[in-house]
């Protein structure tokens, strides 16, 4: 398996889902999987910048982010292996969110850019 596809569906607190993405968003990026995330209807509140859970409950998913962002490896043929993250577009807009309101890092995609992403990916993991 070479590609890889995680969709966060569900918001970023509250439960352990948003964590459990990135954490197998990195893990594929790690073993050199081409790793896409997609994040849609309330999963595009894990894409927030400046976010934090008050309660303190559920961990800063903004670190989560902020690494998968961030994280690479270099490959053996010398290519760089990073994940792309994509953040439905239509659902930040049924949100009110704007570009301005989402980290540094992030894709915004349309509904045909996502049903290509699904559609090409050989193992999806949804939450």
């Amino acid at each position: 398996m070479d590609s890889f596809l995680v969709v966060l569906r569900k918001p970023p607190y509250g439960a352990i889902n948003a964590a459990e993405a990135l954490r197998h968003v990195n893990g594929a990026v790690s073993h050199g999987m081409r790793t896409t995330a997609i994040f849609i209807d309330d999963g595009v509140y894990a894409t927030l910048a400046g976010q934090a859970d008050e309660s303190k409950e559920w961990g800063l998913i903004s670190e989560a982010m902020s690494m998968a962002v961030r994280f690479s490896i270099t490959m053996p043929d010398g290519s760089v292996n990073k994940a792309r993250l994509l953040v439905h577009g239509p659902s930040c807009q049924e949100r009110g969110l704007g570009p301005a309101a989402l980290m540094r890092g992030v894709e915004i995609a349309d509904d045909r850019t996502v049903a290509q992403v699904i559609g090409e990916a050989e193992a999806v993991l949804a939450y």
